[in-house]
Parts: C-alpha cells; sequence; structure tokens
C-alpha cells in the first residue's frame, strides 16, 4: 500500500529559470485581492496583515526582476520578510554608492512610508505583544482609517516600484 505525502497543497514543478520575479508579483497581487474582501467584510486587521504581505512581495517582485534569485547570495539574503529588509535588500540592489543609498532611503520614508514604522507590525498583527514596561499584554486593533493609511502606502508603493 501507497502511503500518502502528509501535506497541505502541491508543489509546482521547479523548473531552473524561473521568472522568481513575476512570481512574486503574483503573490503580491493574490494577498492584496484578498485583502480587498476581507476589508469588505471588516476584517481589519488580517486585511492589514495581508496588505502588508503583499507590499514585501511587491520588494521581492522588483528585486527579483533585477537579479538572479537562484544565486546563493541572493536567496540568502531574501531570508528575512519585512518591510524594512525588503528595502534594506531593494537599496543594495539598485544603488551603488551611499549618497544615492540615502537618497532612495529619504525617498521610501518620505514619499511611501510616510515615516510610518513597519517593521514589527507582522507580530503585531498576529499576536498579542507582551510589554515589560506596562507589565501587560496588549492586542493592536484597527479602523477602517488605519487601513486606508495602509492602502494608501500599498499604493505608492506600487507607483514607487513602477519608475525603478
Amino acid at each position: 500500500m501507497t502511503k500518502k505525502p502528509n501535506r497541505i497543497g502541491k508543489l509546482r514543478v521547479r523548473i531552473k529559470g524561473i521568472d522568481l520575479g513575476r512570481e512574486y508579483l503574483n503573490l503580491a497581487r493574490e494577498d492584496k485581492k484578498a485583502a480587498d474582501e476581507l476589508i469588505k467584510l471588516k476584517c481589519y486587521r488580517p486585511a492589514a496583515y495581508l496588505i502588508i504581505q503583499s507590499m514585501e512581495k511587491l520588494l521581492r517582485y522588483k528585486i527579483f526582476s533585477k537579479v538572479n534569485g537562484e544565486k546563493k547570495y541572493y536567496r540568502d539574503k531574501n531570508k528575512n520578510h519585512n518591510i524594512t529588509s525588503g528595502i534594506d535588500f531593494l537599496i543594495e540592489i539598485i544603488a551603488f554608492d551611499d549618497l544615492t543609498k540615502q537618497a532612495i532611503r529619504k525617498q521610501l520614508d518620505e514619499n511611501v512610508l510616510k515615516g510610518r514604522m513597519l517593521r514589527n507590525l507582522n507580530n503585531s498583527l498576529r499576536y498579542p505583544q507582551y510589554s515589560e514596561k506596562y507589565n501587560s499584554f496588549s492586542v493592536l486593533e484597527l479602523s477602517r482609517k488605519d487601513i486606508e493609511h495602509l492602502l494608501q502606502i500599498h499604493k505608492a508603493l506600487v507607483n514607487y516600484l513602477d519608475t525603478l
């Protein structure tokens, strides 16, 4: 008797030379589409999580449209999954001197992220957070206004990446 694999889903055939950038773009669009549906249901926290996931994948789309993801260096650089590490990785790929790196970081911070800190938002959206300072747990709640801010950031990121 043949034992079936104990996994969920089916891996697509692994192909050398896959367009990794395009794969990330498709995944980003899928995440955004799901977020839009959750927003209609007023499920703002999971929608926000998917919007952030989409932004992370958009950054990787741009990165892997410029470099070969089959190279170990780029695979290793892609192990951290948050917007901040994605931005750092993108800047490393597209800027070759410190002045250009600083200018791109400033553009992204001022024109895309609008100064918002998104580094820990992934975890804050998914889990209660413990504060040593207040000796208590807290859960992040989001409103429609928060979602609108995230959607504006998402749109600004799409527009910025289109210029690169």
